[in-house]
């Protein structure tokens, strides 16, 4: 909630000074409109800020703030707030009030004691909150969810919307999970992949329905090469948070990396039905997906159809373009994949999210070309975006190999099996040894 508030006037104006008010959201639009000498409109609950501007005083209003995260991702309570001169209040399955007068830290709480004001406080902050309802991220269909039964989730849950606050633990009393997730969090940084696992398995044994956990799990079990371990969490991400289409989209991609095919090919047409309608990003990342798991049965055809819609929904994901680059990679046709994929990396160019895998098969294919100069500008690129893609960093250490570049290629080989010291990470470099030792 301590979040400075930084405005811009004209001509400098007033440039410097600091104002101690807190101040609200709410509080924006009347202060731009005022700025404007534009009439405010009806129904607004902020406060115009200009007066403060130039030393003078607004009215007191109760400054109200709210917690979702912890209810979508972690599967406890919301929180409410309300704040006015004097008192601290928050609505929670256990409330809370405090004295900010005498007890700035907020570390004595005086419900108990103070029952009037708790009672007062509380019902304004139902008042100003009446009429409203927590919705879930995303609304999952009656059909939706037989339909995810149908694919085996049996234990699919209800979106959080459908819990009340009461029935939900209460975040206070879960401090010392989230300071053993920050935890593991840092264990995956420092590369201790199996102990990350560890707590991250041991957190989700007592608290099942913190998605933001399963996914983590899904995710280090993947970058740890076991791929039956992530898909066993990915369907468990997908039975706590049902709304997620991410989730249904991890488990298909991990169906694919398995040969899955048709399992996949069922979950992310799904994602792909079920993502919301405002929700392009995800729609589109269920059709590329469905995308990939064609080319992998051999239907071009249907990988063509899939790239296109994949395109319509998001227009600055090139997957056209991607697709006819790996048909003609998959054929061994280098010379004529490589303007695809150069093609698809110029469209994607001002993308946030930028497209795995995009870089490492345009510079594959130009290094078995041996246009050794044009390839490694995009795998390296590729390995500075995706840091864990091994192919990458091995086509990479063999590029530095071809051109003559020993110590290089053997610092790429080294690098492999510290950001992967796994099973896979340490074959793959072995066999990268032993192929340069015999040259």
């Amino acid at each position: 909630m301590r979040v400075p508030l930084i405005l811009k006037l004209p001509r400098q104006l007033n440039a410097g000074r600091r104002i101690a008010t807190p101040v609200q959201h709410i509080d924006l639009v009347p202060t731009i409109l005022d700025s404007l000498k534009l009439p405010a409109k009806p129904g607004l609950r902020g406060r115009s800020l200009v007066p403060l501007f130039t030393g003078n005083t607004i009215p007191e209003q109760g400054l109200y703030a709210e917690a979702l995260y912890s209810r979508y991702h972690f599967g406890w309570s919301e929180l409410f707030s309300l704040t006015d001169a004097r008192y601290a209040f928050i609505r929670a399955p256990r409330d809370e009030l405090y004295d900010l007068q005498q007890d700035a830290g907020e570390r004595r709480n005086l419900v108990s004691e103070r029952e009037s004001t708790h009672l007062a406080m509380r019902s304004a902050l139902e008042r100003l909150t009446a009429g409203t309802r927590i919705d879930a991220p995303g609304d999952v269909s009656a059909e939706a969810r037989e339909r995810l039964r149908a694919l085996g989730y049996v234990g699919v849950s209800p979106s959080p919307a459908a819990s009340a606050p009461a029935a939900l633990p209460d975040p206070k009393d879960k401090v010392q999970v989230l300071e053993r997730y920050r935890a593991a969090i840092a264990l995956v940084r420092q590369g201790k992949f199996d102990d990350a696992l560890s707590n991250f398995r041991a957190i989700v044994a007592d608290n099942p329905m913190m998605a933001d956990v399963w996914s983590e799990i899904g995710g280090l079990a993947l970058r740890l090469g076991r791929s039956e371990e992530a898909l066993a969490a990915y369907r468990r991400l997908v039975e706590v948070a049902p709304h997620d289409p991410a989730a249904l989209i991890s488990v298909a991609d991990t169906l694919l990396l398995l040969g899955r095919l048709d399992e996949a090919r069922a979950q992310a047409a799904l994602a792909a039905e079920t993502a919301p309608a405002n929700d392009a990003r995800w729609r589109a990342k269920a059709h590329q997906t469905l995308a990939m798991i064609a080319l992998a049965r051999h239907d071009e055809r249907g990988a063509r159809a899939e790239a296109q819609l994949a395109h319509e929904t998001d227009p600055t994901l090139p997957m056209p373009q991607y697709v006819e680059g790996l048909i003609r990679y998959n054929a061994g046709r280098f010379d004529a994949a490589a303007p695809f994929f150069e093609e698809a990396l110029k469209s994607s160019a001002a993308r946030t999210v930028q497209m795995p895998e995009l870089r490492y098969y345009l510079g594959d294919a130009l290094a078995r070309l041996e246009r050794y100069s044009e390839a490694e500008p995009p795998l390296t690129e590729e390995v500075r975006l995706f840091p864990h893609d091994l192919r990458a960093r091995a086509a990479l250490a063999m590029l530095y190999r071809a051109t003559g570049r020993g110590d290089a290629s053997d610092r790429a080989v080294d690098e492999i099996v510290r950001v992967a010291p796994t099973a896979e990470g340490r074959a793959l470099a072995g066999k990268l040894r032993r192929m340069f030792r015999n040259q």
